[in-house]
Protein backbone atom coordinates (compact mmCIF):
# COMPACT_ATOMS: atom_id res chain seq x y z
CA UNK A 1 0.00 0.00 0.00
CA UNK A 2 1.45 3.16 -1.34
CA UNK A 3 -0.09 7.15 0.51
CA UNK A 4 1.40 10.34 -1.07
CA UNK A 5 1.13 13.20 1.13
CA UNK A 6 1.57 16.84 0.22
CA UNK A 7 2.55 19.28 2.63
CA UNK A 8 1.65 23.09 2.46
CA UNK A 9 5.50 23.82 1.00
CA UNK A 10 8.15 22.72 -0.70
CA UNK A 11 7.78 19.00 0.54
CA UNK A 12 5.79 15.44 -0.39
CA UNK A 13 5.84 12.61 2.27
CA UNK A 14 5.42 9.06 0.22
CA UNK A 15 4.26 6.02 3.32
CA UNK A 16 4.84 2.82 1.50
CA UNK A 17 3.35 -0.35 3.34
CA UNK A 18 4.04 -3.67 2.96
CA UNK A 19 3.05 -6.65 5.56
CA UNK A 20 4.22 -10.03 6.07
CA UNK A 21 5.10 -12.04 9.30
CA UNK A 22 8.75 -13.01 7.92
CA UNK A 23 9.63 -8.83 7.77
CA UNK A 24 11.74 -7.83 11.15
CA UNK A 25 13.12 -4.37 10.12
CA UNK A 26 11.64 -1.33 9.43
CA UNK A 27 13.17 1.55 8.03
CA UNK A 28 12.45 4.94 8.06
CA UNK A 29 13.66 7.28 5.71
CA UNK A 30 13.45 10.79 5.80
CA UNK A 31 15.55 12.17 2.67
CA UNK A 32 14.99 15.91 2.50
CA UNK A 33 17.24 18.07 0.31
CA UNK A 34 20.06 17.89 2.71
CA UNK A 35 19.85 14.09 2.55
CA UNK A 36 19.04 13.47 6.14
CA UNK A 37 17.72 10.04 7.30
CA UNK A 38 16.35 7.81 10.53
CA UNK A 39 16.37 4.32 11.22
CA UNK A 40 14.35 2.66 13.54
CA UNK A 41 13.88 -0.97 14.20
CA UNK A 42 9.98 -2.77 15.00
CA UNK A 43 8.89 -6.21 14.38
CA UNK A 44 6.58 -7.69 11.81
CA UNK A 45 6.30 -5.28 9.60
CA UNK A 46 8.31 -3.08 7.37
CA UNK A 47 7.52 0.86 5.89
CA UNK A 48 9.35 3.35 4.25
CA UNK A 49 8.60 7.34 4.60
CA UNK A 50 10.35 9.19 2.26
CA UNK A 51 10.21 13.15 2.01
CA UNK A 52 11.28 14.64 -1.34
CA UNK A 53 11.76 18.19 -2.33
CA UNK A 54 9.61 18.82 -5.06
CA UNK A 55 10.90 20.97 -8.75
CA UNK A 56 10.71 24.56 -8.26
CA UNK A 57 12.44 28.01 -9.73
CA UNK A 58 13.01 28.95 -6.29
CA UNK A 59 16.59 28.91 -4.86
CA UNK A 60 16.24 27.28 -1.16
CA UNK A 61 19.66 29.89 -0.29
CA UNK A 62 17.52 32.97 -0.71
CA UNK A 63 14.92 31.89 2.25
CA UNK A 64 14.77 33.41 5.73
CA UNK A 65 15.95 30.72 8.02
CA UNK A 66 12.67 31.33 10.12
CA UNK A 67 10.92 30.29 6.77
CA UNK A 68 13.05 27.11 6.74
CA UNK A 69 12.38 25.96 10.32
CA UNK A 70 8.39 26.41 9.78
CA UNK A 71 8.44 24.05 6.36
CA UNK A 72 10.56 21.52 8.87
CA UNK A 73 7.96 21.69 11.53
CA UNK A 74 4.85 21.36 9.25
CA UNK A 75 7.15 18.62 7.52
CA UNK A 76 7.88 16.84 10.71
CA UNK A 77 4.00 16.60 12.38
CA UNK A 78 3.02 15.24 8.94
CA UNK A 79 5.74 12.26 9.29
CA UNK A 80 4.83 11.86 13.32
CA UNK A 81 0.95 11.43 11.74
CA UNK A 82 2.12 8.61 9.50
CA UNK A 83 4.34 6.72 11.84
CA UNK A 84 1.24 6.94 14.56
CA UNK A 85 -1.09 6.17 12.01
CA UNK A 86 0.95 3.15 10.77
CA UNK A 87 1.63 1.85 14.19
CA UNK A 88 -1.66 1.80 15.31
CA UNK A 89 -3.26 -0.21 11.83
CA UNK A 90 -0.32 -2.52 12.41
CA UNK A 91 -0.52 -3.18 16.11
CA UNK A 92 -4.28 -3.75 15.72
CA UNK A 93 -3.76 -6.03 13.17
CA UNK A 94 -1.45 -8.16 14.95
CA UNK A 95 -1.80 -7.87 18.85
CA UNK A 96 -5.32 -6.56 19.24
CA UNK A 97 -6.03 -2.88 20.65
CA UNK A 98 -5.25 -2.42 24.01
CA UNK A 99 -7.34 -0.94 26.85
CA UNK A 100 -4.76 -0.60 29.71
CA UNK A 101 -3.25 2.97 28.83
CA UNK A 102 -5.20 5.93 30.41
CA UNK A 103 -4.33 9.48 29.27
CA UNK A 104 -4.15 12.02 32.26
CA UNK A 105 -2.83 15.52 31.60
CA UNK A 106 -1.31 14.74 28.30
CA UNK A 107 0.88 11.84 29.41
CA UNK A 108 0.30 8.15 28.82
CA UNK A 109 0.00 5.76 31.68
CA UNK A 110 0.33 2.06 32.36
CA UNK A 111 -0.02 0.47 35.86
CA UNK A 112 1.22 -3.37 36.33
CA UNK A 113 -1.96 -5.87 35.85
CA UNK A 114 -0.96 -8.41 38.96
CA UNK A 115 0.69 -6.10 41.65
CA UNK A 116 1.16 -2.71 43.20
CA UNK A 117 3.79 -0.71 41.41
CA UNK A 118 7.35 -1.46 42.75
CA UNK A 119 8.95 1.68 41.08
CA UNK A 120 7.75 4.79 38.32
CA UNK A 121 9.61 5.15 35.04
CA UNK A 122 9.21 8.04 33.34
CA UNK A 123 9.83 7.39 29.67
CA UNK A 124 10.36 10.07 26.45
CA UNK A 125 10.89 8.69 23.48
CA UNK A 126 13.12 9.35 20.27
CA UNK A 127 11.60 11.99 17.13
CA UNK A 128 8.82 11.39 15.71
CA UNK A 129 8.35 8.08 16.96
CA UNK A 130 8.03 9.74 20.49
CA UNK A 131 5.01 11.38 19.51
CA UNK A 132 2.67 8.35 19.93
CA UNK A 133 4.61 6.51 22.56
CA UNK A 134 2.34 4.28 24.02
CA UNK A 135 2.00 2.88 20.11
CA UNK A 136 5.76 2.83 18.94
CA UNK A 137 7.11 1.68 21.77
CA UNK A 138 4.24 -0.20 23.16
CA UNK A 139 6.02 -3.58 23.14
CA UNK A 140 8.82 -2.80 25.72
CA UNK A 141 6.60 -0.56 27.86
CA UNK A 142 4.68 -3.28 28.34
CA UNK A 143 6.64 -5.96 28.83
CA UNK A 144 8.20 -3.56 31.67
CA UNK A 145 5.03 -3.11 33.23
CA UNK A 146 4.54 -6.53 33.93
CA UNK A 147 7.67 -6.29 36.08
CA UNK A 148 5.61 -4.08 38.76
CA UNK A 149 6.53 -0.54 37.04
CA UNK A 150 4.19 1.91 36.49
CA UNK A 151 4.52 3.90 33.18
CA UNK A 152 4.03 7.35 33.05
CA UNK A 153 5.39 8.16 28.76
CA UNK A 154 5.21 11.48 27.86
CA UNK A 155 4.66 12.14 24.30
CA UNK A 156 6.15 15.39 22.40
CA UNK A 157 6.08 17.28 19.26
CA UNK A 158 8.94 16.91 17.16
CA UNK A 159 10.93 20.03 16.52
CA UNK A 160 14.63 22.46 16.75
CA UNK A 161 13.72 23.98 20.39
CA UNK A 162 14.81 20.91 22.46
CA UNK A 163 14.38 23.53 25.58
CA UNK A 164 10.90 23.91 25.52
CA UNK A 165 10.49 20.30 24.18
CA UNK A 166 11.96 19.42 27.61
CA UNK A 167 9.94 21.89 29.84
CA UNK A 168 6.88 20.93 27.95
CA UNK A 169 7.54 17.24 28.76
CA UNK A 170 8.33 18.13 32.66
CA UNK A 171 5.26 19.86 32.88
CA UNK A 172 3.44 17.18 31.24
CA UNK A 173 4.69 14.80 33.68
CA UNK A 174 4.58 16.91 36.51
CA UNK A 175 0.94 17.54 36.62
CA UNK A 176 0.44 13.49 35.67
CA UNK A 177 2.23 12.81 38.54
CA UNK A 178 0.26 14.68 41.31
CA UNK A 179 -3.05 13.29 39.60
CA UNK A 180 -1.66 9.76 40.72
CA UNK A 181 -1.60 10.93 44.83
CA UNK A 182 -1.29 7.40 46.84
CA UNK A 183 -0.30 5.02 43.99
CA UNK A 184 3.33 6.55 43.54
CA UNK A 185 3.49 8.09 47.06
CA UNK A 186 7.15 7.76 48.32
CA UNK A 187 8.09 5.36 44.89
CA UNK A 188 11.22 5.75 43.57
CA UNK A 189 11.27 7.07 39.74
CA UNK A 190 13.19 6.47 37.09
CA UNK A 191 14.17 8.57 34.05
CA UNK A 192 14.22 6.33 30.65
CA UNK A 193 14.89 8.10 27.07
CA UNK A 194 15.92 6.96 23.79
CA UNK A 195 17.51 9.08 21.71
CA UNK A 196 15.88 12.18 21.41
CA UNK A 197 14.32 11.22 24.84
CA UNK A 198 17.69 11.08 26.13
CA UNK A 199 18.78 14.61 25.52
CA UNK A 200 15.45 15.89 27.01
CA UNK A 201 15.81 13.90 30.12
CA UNK A 202 19.08 15.72 30.65
CA UNK A 203 17.79 18.84 29.63
CA UNK A 204 15.13 18.41 32.60
CA UNK A 205 18.12 17.15 35.05
CA UNK A 206 19.76 20.29 34.52
CA UNK A 207 16.60 22.51 34.74
CA UNK A 208 14.77 21.17 37.62
CA UNK A 209 15.44 20.12 40.76
CA UNK A 210 13.64 16.71 40.18
CA UNK A 211 14.17 13.80 41.98
CA UNK A 212 15.16 10.63 40.30
CA UNK A 213 16.67 7.61 41.29
CA UNK A 214 18.69 6.59 38.42
CA UNK A 215 18.18 7.25 34.40
CA UNK A 216 18.53 4.89 31.62
CA UNK A 217 19.55 6.22 28.07
CA UNK A 218 19.85 4.61 24.94
CA UNK A 219 20.94 6.40 21.25
CA UNK A 220 21.94 9.42 23.00
CA UNK A 221 25.78 11.24 21.33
Amino acid sequence: MSTLLWTPSLYSVKLNFNGGRQSSQKLLNANSSSSSSAHFRRTHRRFTISCNSSSSNDDDSTKPQSQSQSQSIQLYSQIERLVTTSASQSQDAWWGSSSDWTQVEGSWILKPKSSKPNFVVHFVGGIFVGAAPQLTYRWFLERLSEKGVLIIATPYASGFDHFLIADEVQFKFDRCYRTLDETVKDLPIFGVGHSLGSLVHLLIGSRYAVQRSGKCSHGIQ
